[in-house]
């Protein structure tokens, strides 16, 4: 804008810019309902009140921000600028239960500074949004971070192993400790949106490798992407990525469940059509599940509540009962039917198992039924 048409407005405006300091605050309300419009007007208020003690405010609207320009002859203000933003922000969480994120300029000394000043107080709300315990960034703090390319795939591959065998508390414990790590990397919002963006994709390769099927935006990564990228703080974003993380190992565990129940299943039919070979074993039915022992014996137990060997000890034990309750077959004959070739060690199984020997069952058995 011309000197002159600029002059001109100002005073078809009954604008005062005969100042020697300039600030701009650029705020943005937190988590608010964007249909509660009078809670919004009355934050917007508070902040320009608040503001008005320590310069003249001049205050518009700017898409989902509110911005304040203040003027005042004071060159070194910032003290009472931080002090004013944080008291506007304790009174409007005692309130209204919302809070607010701040991005401050740069002193400027002429209006020629504004357009300037206003990218400075953008730049800050930026990074401010990212950190949802600090109400307000200012320019010059952000000035000296030096940006580092961080890689965290190191912490990634963590959590991606934390979260096929922790509880939810251990999760969540490892979740905040890479927040916090993030946020000490000092990112912008958008910045910061691109990382926690980058790390969900990582993460949900997991689905692939559990062959968990779902349809819904924790795993379409357009869906995941358009999601992420309209999330508007850094709280937000912790959230979700909170909220990713536990979702995906519920669904891990549900899948790791359905499958123990599976292979223990898979196993007891195997029981079942071959109690009688008497080279049926934990090994040979692991070779044909293609499990390891240890972990076979672990699921079978924690399914089943006995071990596999017990379990195939009970089958043919049961069996035998049948035998010698219903059929006239040799106790020998029915120890080979029930795996057991050898007499003599079948009779040991059996008494160990059922109290007495084969032979006494039987008698035992035929005298209950007899009478």
């Amino acid at each position: 804008m011309e000197e002159h048409y600029r002059e001109q407005q100002t005073r078809n405006l009954k604008l005062d810019f005969e100042y020697d300091a300039f600030y701009i605050v650029t705020v943005k309300i937190r988590e608010t309902d964007s249909g509660d419009v009078l809670s919004a007007l009355s934050i917007k208020e508070m902040i320009q009140e608040t503001f008005g003690k320590i310069a003249t405010v001049y205050k518009f609207a700017m898409i989902d921000k509110e911005v304040f320009l203040l003027c005042n002859n004071r060159k070194h203000d910032i003290e009472r600028i931080t002090r004013s933003i944080e008291e506007a922000s304790v009174m409007i969480e005692r309130i209204f239960y919302i809070g607010i994120s701040c991005g401050i300029s740069s002193c400027g000394r002429s209006i020629d500074t504004l357009p300037s000043l206003y990218s400075q107080s953008l730049e800050a709300l930026d990074y401010n949004l990212v950190i949802k315990e600090e109400c307000y960034t200012y320019y010059k703090d952000v000035l000296p971070l030096q940006k580092e390319e961080n890689d965290w795939s190191v912490e990634v591959e963590a959590l991606e192993k934390i979260i096929t065998h922790c509880s939810e508390e251990e999760l969540k414990a490892e979740v905040e400790e890479l927040l916090h790590k993030l946020q000490s990397a000092h990112y912008t919002l958008n910045e910061y949106q691109i990382v926690i963006l980058e790390i969900l994709f990582t993460i949900s390769r997991l689905y692939k490798k559990y062959q968990i099927p779902s349809a819904e935006e924790f795993v379409d990564s357009k869906k995941m992407a358009v999601k992420i990228l309209s999330l508007n703080t850094g709280e937000e974003l912790d959230n979700w990525l909170m909220d990713y993380c536990q979702k995906i190992r519920g669904l891990i565990q549900k899948k790791q469940v359905d499958n123990n129940v599976i292979l223990a299943e898979n196993a007891k039919k195997i029981v079942e059509e071959r109690f009688g070979d008497p080279a049926l074993s934990v090994e040979t039915v692991c070779r044909e599940l293609h499990v390891s022992s240890s972990f076979f014996s672990k699921v079978f137990k924690q399914e089943t509540g006995q071990t596999f060997l017990n379990y195939l000890i009970n089958r043919r034990m049961e069996e035998a009962k049948k035998l010698l309750d219903k059929t006239d077959y040799k106790s020998h004959v029915i120890g080979e039917m029930v795996g057991y070739p050898e007499p003599n060690y079948f009779s040991y199984v059996f008494k160990k198992n059922c109290g007495v020997s084969p032979v006494k069952y039987r008698k035992l058995e035929e005298t209950k039924n007899g009478q």
